[in-house]
């Protein structure tokens, strides 16, 4: 009989702990598997729910902004969560072994997309480990790898944020991070560029200063070209080319890994807008690109992207202060991080600027030195990309105060319809961007500056200097009723003027010399200051430009005085003696504009010409203003700033005027919310008048607060022309000041037209640190319009606005000034060369809604094809894509271009068959977009256009070129991808 062998007691017990051990370590590590799964999924719905949200927002949905609620994990409707419609929830559940923190909602305003808070939102495990998420200014979302927070910050912590997937270890997945605690291993301050404790001056006055000036603690000038602030920000303080030089980029995934693919992308405002450096490739070293024209008081930045797959990607920008990048100048001694694994050292790729162990660069450049690895000693190298910037002034863009030259102040700037003007000069052909009140050369180092012909179609006023002349041109070209009205003095140093000239053809200013004065197309006016310094220049335009000729000629201390300020007229008044300083105040005002006097007078100041437009006015104690002759007062909106916490969402702002000392109130703007520009004049306010002005800021049901001058508060300053700043902190750093309030600054004094006064509201709580930029008003005080230039005239006639601007016919029609400027122009129809002819679809100057079909000479083509004729007639089509010459923006359209290397969403579109028709979704359906929709544009085209690599006819229409290059990166990334959604379609179907 055979025996069967059972276990024994010990091998069941032994066996049975076995089981138990497994499954003592399984458990957990399945847990933790289950746990870091949940940490990634969070994540990824996070980012595109925060994507959806935006694209959402950007198309305009539900007529609404849209944001995204990160601790539960919902897409709303609405400007905040809290006051949502519930109804269009989306819900992405968050589970239960996920905690948020940091930003906990973002929202995105419609059309622009632009999200209410930027910062961080920060995602973590019940097990310690955590992923942040990045917002950026710029809508670019991106998220760190898992990290262990236990061992975050350890002297081991060169992780690459992803390279880690057990204990924390950091060894293996080191990027050339390191640690400068903001760069101090070498005792060298990051703030400012130096590395060796010492200033980084650059040794040089002009452009040496790491904190905003020349040396001597004077004002920087033009001759500056920039300054670097503490924090690594470039301002630029004339107009500028900047050349971006890669010297070396050098960054591995873990030691002996794979290459990390490393950007460079520049913004020239601050962070608003982002435009890639080197066409958008992974740079090495050697890669070289200029930006030009970048105008003066422009925020220079850089923004360096690091990333390898989905397991590294991190983003830095030039002025966080995080230390991660760092700024050298000349004379600096570049710090000393040794190399990481066995890559090249720092020295090695500065090796062609090093001279006797320091940096050796012009006084005019910079060096960035970028880490985007952690920040810890044992591996940070500041190598990952090292770049130089270097600064040339374009010929004829910076004055002295000893060379003739002019400057531009806008006293109106109103746009009607698709009207695009602003407080800017463009000057010549290259379109050289200016500001209000900055001083143009008109001759540098004796040589007179001639520009070869202008840019018309600028948003702004565009200005063509010559020997004893200066053209000044507001471009027309509207249509459906669009209109644009300028009030601008053009005042000039060192120089005056010998006589004023109409400009002719369709340039021409319509009757500019009859007094007549009210906002229809032949209500234009010019006059001539009575000491010959300055041109008060009226002009509305329609369909057709207005422009002047001013012939000056050079006059040593012409218009300066002891302060080396320009003494002409403001206002190019007219020969009225004393007429501001009538009333009951008399003008007379002999205290120091500086002090809060109960009887503050207006009508000028003692220190300058009085100005004939102004009125006499007292100012309160308590800041309400009374007006003591009749007059016109225009409320003019010079920006607004104020968000619900610090980074929140915006305060809407709202304003009200009351001409009865608050007993009455009138609302402005149409009790809309202001951000800046805009404009609204009451005329003929009768003698007595108490003026008070009252802001208000709404958040919701969150916030809501008022001020207004009067009410002994102290929320409100009212200010007048030189007067000091308020005494704030945040005034101690105007560069930390928004852009409009930096505008209105000369100095430590307030810089405004003599017949206006600043009123400043805080609408928060009140503090040192209260800015006083919650809303900017400026109230303009002038005699009434019917006195002649002075005023502005709300008549409404608009008769004849559209006569003497009608439509070219004259397909000669020159471009350029006739009369004195001497210069013509080559448009003619019929050229009188000999030879070859070709057909053209020709666009007129000023005119180019009215395209014309031309037959010119061969030689002749070249000059058409630059300012955007195309060849064929108007009526054909050249490129076969059935959209006629005249209204194809796109040439050579490919049809059926390639397919989104991706998979196409719903609502995303590209042309997937050989036709004009759209396609949209991954099924393709038949959408309601055409060719001509996209004016013979197809979806790869549109992206070329918006990420700034081709142009196409795109640069014939500025503001729609403007519009679409605005859109995010993330948007053409997706449409590369994906193909274009509405948004970008829509923009150029509704461009008129």
């Amino acid at each position: 009989m055979a025996k069967h062998r059972a276990f024994t007691a010990i091998e069941t017990l032994l066996t049975l702990g076995i089981i138990a051990v497994t499954t003592g370590l399984s458990v957990p590590m399945y847990r933790n598997f289950q746990i870091r799964n949940d940490l990634d999924l969070v994540t990824e719905q996070t980012i595109q729910g925060l994507r959806r949200a935006q694209v959402l927002a950007q198309s305009g949905e539900s007529d609404s902004a849209w944001g995204f609620y990160v601790q539960d994990g919902v897409l709303y409707q609405g400007e905040a969560y809290a006051v949502r419609d519930a109804e269009y929830d989306e819900h992405y559940p968050v589970p239960p072994t996920i905690n948020t923190s940091g930003l906990s909602e973002v929202s995105f305003s419609r059309i622009e997309g632009s999200p209410s808070q930027t910062g961080e939102v920060i995602i973590q495990a019940i097990n310690g480990e955590t992923r942040v998420i990045v917002v950026g200014l710029d809508g670019v979302y991106s998220s760190t790898g898992i990290q262990d927070a236990v061992e975050e910050g350890s002297s081991g912590g060169g992780s690459t944020s992803g390279g880690s997937t057990s204990g924390g270890s950091t060894s293996g997945g080191s990027t050339s991070g390191g640690s400068t605690s903001g760069g101090s291993t070498s005792g060298g301050s990051t703030s400012g560029g130096s590395t060796s404790g010492g200033s980084s001056s650059g040794g040089s006055g002009s452009g040496g200063s790491s904190s905003g000036g020349s040396s001597g603690g004077s004002e920087p000038s033009c001759e500056d070209r920039f300054a670097v602030a503490d924090d690594g920000q470039i301002t630029t303080t004339g107009n500028v080319n900047a050349v971006f030089t890669v010297l070396g980029s050098q960054i591995t995934y873990g030691a002996g890994g794979p290459e990390v693919q490393v950007h460079v992308d520049v913004s020239t405002n601050g962070g608003t807008t982002w435009m890639s450096l080197f066409n958008g490739a992974d740079v090495d070293g050697g890669e070289t690109e200029t930006v030009s024209n970048i105008p003066n008081g422009s925020q220079v930045l850089l923004r360096v992207n690091g990333r390898y797959s989905w397991l590294f990607n991190k983003t830095y920008i030039s002025n966080n202060s995080d230390g991660h990048i760092e700024v050298l100048r000349n004379g600096d001694l570049p710090p000393d991080y040794e190399a990481f694994d066995n890559q090249n050292d720092l020295a090695s790729f500065l090796g062609t600027i090093l001279q006797d162990g320091v940096v050796g660069i012009g006084e005019y450049d910079a060096v960035f030195l970028a880490e985007l690895g952690d920040l810890n000693e044992s591996s940070a190298d500041f190598q990952d990309a090292v770049i130089q910037v270097t600064f040339s002034q374009p010929e004829g863009s910076c004055s002295t105060s000893d060379d003739p030259r002019f400057k531009v102040h806008f006293n109106r700037v109103e746009n009607v319809g698709q009207g695009d003007a602003q407080n800017k000069v463009y000057v010549g052909e290259q379109g050289m961007l200016f500001g209000e009140d900055e001083w143009i050369p008109l001759i540098n180092s004796g040589v007179v500056l001639v520009d070869n012909f202008l840019s018309e179609d600028v948003p702004g006023l565009a200005a063509w200097r010559s020997n004893g002349y200066l053209r000044v041109l507001l471009h027309g070209s509207h249509s459906l009723g669009s209109k644009e009205i300028v009030d601008a003095t053009v005042s000039f140093q060192n120089a005056g003027i010998t006589s004023v000239e109409n400009d002719t053809g369709q340039n021409k200013t319509e009757n500019p010399f009859d007094s007549i004065v009210n906002d229809g197309a032949g209500g234009d006016e010019v006059t001539v200051a009575a000491d010959n310094l300055s041109v008060s220049y009226q002009a509305r335009v329609t369909t057709a430009d207005d422009g002047i000729f001013i012939h000056w000629e050079e006059q040593d201390g012409a218009g300066v005085d002891e302060g080396g300020s320009s003494g002409g007229s403001s206002s190019g008044g007219s020969d009225e003696g004393t007429g501001g300083e009538s009333g009951d105040e008399s003008g007379n005002d002999a205290t120091d504009s500086s002090e809060d006097s109960d009887s503050d007078s207006g009508g000028g100041d003692t220190d300058e010409t009085p100005d004939p437009c102004a009125v006499a006015y007292t100012i309160t104690s308590d800041g309400k203003i009374t007006i003591n002759e009749p007059a016109d007062v225009t409320f003019r909106v010079r920006g607004s700033h104020m968000t619900y916490g610090t980074r929140g969402p915006e305060i809407r702002s709202y304003v009200s005027a009351s001409f009865d000392g608050g007993e009455g109130w009138q609302s402005l703007f149409g009790f809309r919310d202001v951000d800046g520009g805009e404009r609204q004049t009451f005329t003929d306010i009768a003698s007595g008048s108490q003026l008070v002005l009252r802001a208000e800021g709404r958040y919701s049901w969150l916030f809501r607060s008022h001020s207004e001058n009067g009410d002994g508060t102290g929320r409100v300053k009212v200010l007048k022309r030189k007067d000091p700043l308020p005494g704030t902190t945040p005034y101690s750093n105007v560069g930390d000041l928004k852009d409009f309030m930096r505008s209105l600054i000369d100095g430590n004094r307030v810089n405004i037209g003599k017949t206006s006064l600043l009123l400043l509201f805080e609408l928060q709580d009140l503090s040192s640190d209260s800015d006083y930029q919650d809303l900017a008003t400026e109230v303009i005080l002038e005699k009434p319009a019917g006195g002649g230039i002075c005023g502005s005239s709300d008549d409404g006639d608009e008769s004849g606005d559209e006569g003497s601007g009608g439509d070219d016919s004259a397909s000669g029609e020159s471009s350029s000034s006739g009369g004195s400027s001497g210069s013509s122009s080559s448009d003619g129809s019929s050229e009188g060369d000999s030879g070859e002819k070709m057909t053209i679809c020709h666009f007129p100057p000023g005119n180019k809604n009215n395209p014309q079909t031309l037959s010119i000479s061969s030689s002749a083509w070249k000059a058409h094809q630059k300012h955007g004729d195309r060849e064929g007639a108007c009526e054909s089509d050249a490129d076969g894509d059935t959209i006629a010459n005249s209204q194809d923006l796109c040439p050579d359209t490919y049809t059926p271009e390639e397919v989104p290397t991706a998979y196409m969403l719903f609502k995303k579109f590209a042309l997937t068959s050989n036709s004009p028709i759209f396609r949209k979704g991954p099924r393709k359906k038949v959408s309601e977009f055409t060719l001509e929709d996209t004016r013979g544009c197809s979806c790869e085209q549109l992206v070329d256009v918006a990420e700034g690599k081709k142009a196409y006819h795109f640069d014939q229409f500025p503001r729609l070129l403007r519009e679409v290059q605005s859109l995010f990166p993330f948007y053409t990334e997706g449409a590369r991808n994906y193909g274009c959604g509405i948004a970008i379609i829509q923009m150029v179907k509704n461009f008129e």
